[in-house]
């Protein structure tokens, strides 16, 4: 209990400290803190290099270090943009986050009044989708894995909060999403985790990789539309929103090979994705653990 209060005593100083030097010279810190850590407290590091290693065997190593060094600064301006988040208004969000190229798919998806899952992963800034609401007008729940740190938890919640996302904790019951998408409610779910040995496994950068299920299955008991979209960060370091619809629809088979296909054809998309932008996504964790 005592660490997590001086952790949070911590996250508190950094986000003040973030606040007080504003959006641009924040940023800028990320990007020096970022390379900080890659040359001198490289934490994960070495999960970072082995996983660029998988996905682009035909890189050089002075390649694959130096995508592992974006890497790392990526991550530390998701985070500082994520410290910041909560002190932005509307007008500086709506500044910082671009709708234009997947207007027409949101604005046809929010428009009908129905339910649909939006799956996102960790790329770009993905906490950005909390300003969706600002957007569309209309509330969306976030399935959110709850964090070790209970003070640092909440208070990222009430930041995805602000602007109408209500946050809903996996590991609560199934029936609360399944209540959200039977009240024509919108679900975004972060879908690029590492799921379970013995689960289902879709062909990731050419390697067999244990996925997460859930929001597929879901979707295909409910018939609930989906829609794949990403945060990408630009040049100047603010957000443009990527979207497709994922349309399963004409998938035959039996439910679970349905379910394979959906999940499938979301990782076509992220690696996709990911291939123009290598250096965006959280390489950080051990997707490929086994």
């Amino acid at each position: 209990m005592l660490k997590n209060k001086i952790e949070y005593f911590a996250f508190l100083l950094l986000a003040g400290l973030f606040r007080i030097l504003g959006i641009t010279r924040a940023r800028k810190l990320a990007i020096l803190l970022g390379s900080f850590f890659f040359s001198f407290i490289p934490i994960r590091k070495k999960t970072v290099v082995e996983n660029l290693r998988i996905a682009f065997p035909g890189k050089t190593e002075k390649e694959i270090h130096a995508l592992a060094k974006n890497a790392f600064k990526n991550f530390s301006l998701t985070f500082t943009d994520l410290l910041l988040m909560q002190n932005l208004s509307k007008e500086q969000l709506k500044k910082i986050v671009d709708f234009s190229e997947a207007d027409g798919l949101f604005k046809e998806h929010f428009s009908s009044g129905k339910s649909f899952f939006i799956l996102t992963g960790h790329f770009g800034n993905w906490e950005m989708f909390a300003s969706v609401p600002l957007f569309f007008g209309r509330e969306m729940n976030a399935m959110a894995k709850p964090m070790r740190n209970i003070y640092v938890s909440d208070w990222i919640n009430k930041s995805r909060e602000k602007f109408g996302v209500n946050v809903v904790l996996l590991g609560s019951s199934i029936r609360e999403v399944y209540k959200v998408l039977k009240e024509n409610g919108v679900v975004l779910s972060v879908n690029d985790q590492r799921g379970p040995s013995d689960g289902i496994r879709v062909n990731f950068f050419n390697k067999s990789t244990a996925v997460f299920n859930g929001s597929a299955a879901l979707a295909l008991r409910t018939s609930t539309p989906i829609l794949m979209a990403f945060c990408v960060r630009g040049k100047d370091l603010n957000y443009k929103i990527i979207a497709e619809p994922l349309d399963y629809g004409s998938f035959v088979g039996s439910e679970e090979e349905k379910i394979i296909l959906i999940c499938q054809k979301y990782f076509n998309f992220l690696e996709t994705v990911i291939r123009q932008y290598p250096d965006q996504w959280f390489w950080m964790h051990k997707i490929w653990k086994y």
